[in-house]
């Protein structure tokens, strides 16, 4: 019998989520953790006696899962929606950037630029397919479309910010995605933006609770160096030297490290790939670089002949939906 129906590799928010689910549901859970504390991009650091996020600080207003997450832990009183104001730094002087009548009023460029600037930001939100413009450069993009002032005032500082040396790589699929979430949390043409009363830290603290409470086993710096797989199926999960005997495996790691102890056992393996798409009552580990690895065969999977691609989903969701992840760096579809 394995000592464990699931191993979470990843004690971010994905992994640590998804611990919560599934032992909600019953399921004796593991998660590891290859640093030395969980959180991931829910880490917090101290600040004047205070926790300030290392990463992402803010909800969108459609961000149902999370807002259905922070109500399940009972802390949904303790966010709260505020309007957002922004502005850019142009020229030795502040401009406000909130909305049409200041993008109408900003003066470093000309007002042509501004419409040509307006025209592509809502093309690129709208109408762009990500899928045809994973291997373009957001910047090249928009150099081409919202046109040299505009970029070099705008979009490369913001990217260079942001990315710094690796500006230039971000995809222009990422932009839009970016785009599309900043225009879905507008209402009536105000953002408006939800943070937690004390930080990202009460959202984690809540949850670690919750998880010493259902029995959930979390160990750090423990980082799954390979799968046990077994006449195609996944037995156990290595750390080091230890074997881990485990039902089925959740990976919510990084693509790099996702990939390498795949590799390991890929060329003994039969994998199988199945395509499709989530659903909106999920619980949505939608991250395209989380693969789940599930240990029972299912008659409705297909064989895949290109090593290395995988798509495979046991159900741990809210309504017992599944989920639909890939192992390649790009996300495709079967």
């Amino acid at each position: 019998m394995p000592d464990f129906d699931l191993t979470i590799l990843g004690g971010g928010a994905i992994g640590l989520s998804a611990a919560y689910l599934a032992a909600r549901a019953g399921h004796r859970v593991l998660v590891l953790e290859s640093s030395a504390r969980v959180g991931g991009l829910l880490s917090t650091f101290s600040v004047g006696g205070s926790r300030l996020e290392q990463y992402y600080h803010h909800f969108f207003s459609h961000d149902v899962e999370l807002r259905w997450l922070v109500d399940e832990l009972g802390i949904g009183q303790q966010l709260q929606f505020y309007p957002t104001s922004m502005g850019v730094f142009r020229n030795g002087a502040h401009h406000p950037f909130n909305g049409p009548r200041d993008l109408l009023t900003f003066s470093p460029i000309s007002f042509l630029d501004r419409i040509r600037f307006a025209a592509s930001s809502v093309y690129l939100a709208r109408f762009v397919d990500w899928r045809s413009s994973e291997n373009t450069s957001a910047l090249d993009w928009f150099y081409r479309y919202s046109g040299k002032r505009a970029t070099e005032a705008i979009w490369r500082p913001m990217l260079e910010i942001k990315f710094g040396p690796h500006a230039r790589d971000v995809p222009v699929a990422w932009m839009a995605g970016r785009l599309r979430q900043r225009l879905n949390s507008r209402e009536r043409g105000v953002e408006r933006l939800g943070y937690i009363q004390g930080s990202l830290q009460v959202l984690l603290d809540t949850l670690l609770t919750k998880l010493s409470a259902l029995g959930v086993t979390i160990r750090t710096n423990s980082p799954a160096t390979a799968l046990d797989v077994r006449d195609g199926r996944v037995v156990a999960v290595k750390v080091g030297a230890e074997s881990i005997c485990t039902g089925s495996v959740l990976a919510t790691i990084p693509a790099s490290p996702s990939c390498a102890i795949l590799a390991l056992c890929a060329r003994s393996s039969s994998w199988t790939a199945l395509s499709a798409r989530p659903t909106g009552s999920m619980w949505p580990i939608q991250a395209s670089l989380s693969v789940v690895l599930s240990s029972t065969p299912t008659s409705s999977l297909h064989p895949i002949t290109e090593a290395g691609t995988l798509f495979i989903y046991p159900a741990i969701s809210r309504q017992a939906t599944s989920l639909v992840l890939c192992l390649k760096t790009r996300c495709s579809d079967v």
